[in-house]
């Protein structure tokens, strides 16, 4: 220990005799004693290679400027020092020791950034995302909704920004990734094929794909008609209706039908059998899986054709979710079995498409123009065309074909168009040698009589992955105009510069500022920009983790029927977050607001009245209600629990990571885990207590759990309760769901106070209160991922005072969300590299 100590000294001797080559000898002898001293008293015991508190060990930290990636490390050190966190209360620091220390460190840390500025930038070298990739491409090949993503590497995380260049790797396998991903995509977007006849296809009723031995009894054939009496399976899943046609593209589904009752006893005699009027609306959803739902339907007893047009891959299944039928299981029903039963009666669908498309398509002009396509055969001398797989999805179809790309002069065609692919690929004009360097992979094909499209698509497919392609390249000081437009579109469209932002950045008037706040006033006005506003959702919010946990039936049966709620869940945070951006609206709304989006079924199970339809629009929230924000949203309730339970230091994290920025210390090694008691004996907070009594696990929690008490009035997909569930102690309870009733078991009562920053709460009312007191660490933790995602770095130790300055200007108005975008896009972190 003593060898260590010694070691940390040294180490620490060296940092601050370059902390203070600009003072005189004897003030620097003086400083760097004093601060030995206190170091050596106060941190090391607690920080070394055996205790290593909070996971920090500083026995063997070195200067910043012999290890970079100690920086993190000393970053965390400044800020406990500076917010009084370390050392503890027995060895603190007085305020003069404070400051000296704070004097020594932070010119150090200054410095190091500086330099590092000068010389390579804040951010090295940084590769595109999954998401980005996918959308470059999208946007390249005039693919609008292309999927490439799940061909790709994963993206390392960094507080769930995904795009950071320090924590991006890549490997050899991830070569053969980008390799497939760049196949893929190429595939989909040639087009030597016949046009597809765009007209309609009818399927009635009795011929839709519902009609199957395996659903017998939930369904049943009334003539052309289909009735829909039970959903198929034990809870809600989706009746397959048809296959669509194997071209990717938009097409027109229309769907007759209506909501409708039929008496049980029509099963035994199909000719007795009367479909009878609705009494009730029905929601039918068509769609091709769960989380990608295409469109939502009101059916009323009075049959009408429903229509709406959607992307579809090509080969995909469609089915149709009726998610107010009851359940097929009996076991849920009370009393009798009804003689009439709710239900869905279909009339016809009908699919048409493609629509909207030229052909060739853009997708196939974007790689080969306006040659011309001939047939071929055999006697052309050229090697057949290879096999293509058509659709845009996961799932594509093999299709031969015989037909092929006719260039008269080859060398000229391909110049042309891999100068203008590399130019929109590369983000950047691109010199006479490196087209040649790809041309010459043309050429070479071409001498092995490989056809033109095919000798074309290996130079457009090494285009799409070179380093050129995947990764930002920037030189370090003031970005130079056509950088900066490819860094405004990959943070406010995920992608690529479209012609007009890159013609911009070519001529040099992006360095304007005026032309740059023009620009992307533009671009958030356009739809492209739900890329930006769903993509940080869903890194800052960990928003697809929604569809990790499945709710428990027992404790939770009435969940079980409700796949369209957890879809509507992450629409109201999307669509509530689209408000905020283009409303220019406070972020306090993050915390509490008196409107939110919502459509019947999530307002039902808000129990919010008078919202009728399965349309979404901008409702007003009755006064006091819980509701109101994002962080009391049902999405957010359901990513932080699981199937059986809530967890209150789940939530407590998330508040304090995700809203406020200031994430607690990972766990010791030995703290164990926390299983709420659903038996019904003993409540979370009960147990909480117990755990509080571990010395290790106290000071965390004093900081994790009152957050995520404040929020235990939700259960685990946001309703409002005052109860926990129990399996098997506890009052009885029925919900009643119509013609479905469930029975569970009331268990404690939940309790949802405490203390928080120095203040008490006794409700989700008074928390939010206390959250809104520091408005201004919710603008600066919003503020740090934004510019996280812009620039692909973390906001290092001079960027803080930049930040700071901002958030004083931000402040004057109220910490505007669009408003605060636009003084990012201002800031030296955007507009250098």
């Amino acid at each position: 220990m003593l060898q260590r100590k010694k070691s940390f000294y040294i180490n620490y001797l060296v940092i601050f005799l370059i902390a203070f080559q600009a003072l005189n000898a004897s003030e620097k002898v003086k400083n760097i004693t004093a601060s030995m001293k206190l170091l050596q008293k106060s941190c090391v015991d607690c920080h070394d290679e055996d205790v290593q508190k909070g996971n920090l060990r500083l026995d063997n930290l070195i200067s910043v400027k012999d290890d970079p990636h100690s920086m993190h490390t000393w970053l965390e050190v400044y800020d406990k020092v500076s917010s009084g966190e370390m050392p503890p209360k027995k060895k603190a620091f007085s305020k003069e020791q404070k400051k000296a220390f704070l004097e020594v460190l932070g010119p150090e840390l200054s410095e190091f950034d500086r330099e590092k500025k000068q010389s390579a930038g804040r951010v090295v070298l940084r590769r595109l995302s999954a998401a980005e990739y996918e959308n470059a491409v999208k946007d390249l090949l005039h693919i609008p909704k292309m999927e490439v993503k799940h061909y790709l590497p994963g993206d390392a995380e960094y507080h769930g920004i995904e795009n950071v260049a320090d924590r991006q790797q890549i490997a050899y396998n991830h070569i053969a990734m980008y390799l497939q991903a760049a196949e893929s995509s190429l595939q989909a977007a040639v087009a030597l094929r016949n046009q597809p006849r765009v007209r309609p296809k009818r399927f009635p009723g009795s011929r839709l794909g519902a009609a199957r031995k395996a659903f017998n009894n939930a369904y049943k054939a009334i003539g052309e008609k289909l009735v829909l009496i039970k959903e198929p399976e034990l809870s809600q899943v989706s009746w397959s209706l048809f296959r669509s046609p194997p071209e990717p593209g938009y097409y027109k589904i229309r769907i007759k039908a209506n909501s409708a009752q039929f008496p049980q006893a029509g099963f035994q005699n199909s000719s007795k059998a009367k479909i009878l009027p609705g009494k009730k609306k029905q929601t039918v959803a068509i769609g091709v899986s769960l989380g990608r739902f295409l469109q939502t339907f009101d059916l009323h007893p009075e049959s009408k054709v429903q229509e709406c047009t959607v992307w579809l891959n090509g080969s995909e299944r469609l089915s149709i979710q009726c998610e107010d039928l009851p359940l097929r299981i009996s076991k849920f029903v009370t009393g009798k079995k009804p003689s009439i039963w709710d239900a869905v009666a279909i009339d016809w669908v009908e699919i048409e498409g493609p629509v909207k498309q030229e052909w060739p398509p853009k997708s196939h002009k974007a790689l080969f123009g306006n040659l011309q396509i001939k047939k071929w055969n055999a006697q052309s001398g050229l090697q057949r065309p290879r096999d293509i797989a058509i659709g845009t999805g996961e799932n594509r179809n093999k299709q031969s074909i015989s037909r092929h790309v006719v260039s008269k002069d080859p060398k000229a065609d391909s110049y042309r168009l891999l100068h203008s692919f590399m130019e929109r690929a590369y983000r950047r004009p691109v010199s006479e040698d490196e087209v040649k360097v790809m041309q010459k992979r043309v050429l070479d094909a071409l001498e092995e009589k490989i056809c033109f499209q095919d000798a074309m698509l290996i130079a457009y497919k090494a285009i799409l992955c070179s380093p050129d392609f995947l990764y930002v390249h920037e030189t370090p000081g003031k970005l130079a105009s056509n950088e900066l437009a490819t860094r405004l579109s990959l943070f406010l469209w995920r992608s690529i510069p479209d012609k007009r932002l890159s013609d911009l950045g070519r001529s040099g008037k992006l360095n304007d500022q005026k032309v740059l706040m023009a620009e992307a006033n533009r671009m958030l006005d356009d739809p492209k920009a739900d890329r930006f506003i769903n993509d940080f959702l869903t890194q800052w919010l960990d928003l697809d983790s929604i569809y990790a946990t499945v709710p428990d039936k027992s404790l939770y049966p009435e969940y079980h029927e409700q796949n369209l709620l957890i879809e509507d869940l992450v629409e109201e945070t999307r669509l509530y977050f689209r408000e905020m951006v283009k409303e220019n609206l406070s972020l306090e709304n993050i915390v509490d607001s008196n409107f939110s989006f919502l459509n019947d079924r999530l307002a039902r199970h808000y129990d919010i009245p008078n919202v009728k339809g399965s349309k979404f629009r901008k409702v007003n929230l009755p006064e006091n209600s819980v509701r109101g924000g994002i962080i009391t949203q049902g999405s957010m309730m359901k990513i932080t629990a699981n199937g059986f339970t809530t967890s209150p230091i789940k939530r407590g994290i998330w508040i304090l990571e995700r809203v406020l920025g200031t994430p607690p210390p990972p766990p010791p090694p030995n703290a164990g885990s926390i299983e709420p008691d659903t038996r019904g004996a003993k409540t979370i907070r009960e147990q909480l207590d117990k755990h509080r009594e571990v010395k290790s696990c106290a000071n965390c929690h004093k900081l994790i759990d009152p957050p995520g008490f404040a929020l235990e009035c939700f259960d685990i997909m946001g309703a409002y309760r005052k109860d926990y569930r129990s399996m098997k102690v506890g009052k009885k309870k029925t919900i009643d769901n119509g013609m479905v009733r469930y029975h569970i078991r009331l268990g404690l009562p939940v309790d949802a106070g405490g203390e928080f920053a120095g203040d008490k709460f006794k409700d989700i009312h008074d928390f939010k209160k206390i959250l809104l007191k520091d408005k201004r660490q919710i603008a600066r933790n919003i503020v740090n991922r934004l510019i996280t995602q812009a620039t692909g770095a973390v906001p290092t130790f001079t960027d803080r005072e930049i930040i700071e300055k901002l958030l004083d200007a931000s402040e004057k108005d109220n910490f505007k969300l669009k408003s605060i975008i636009g003084r990012v896009l201002m800031t030296p972190m955007f507009l250098e590299k």
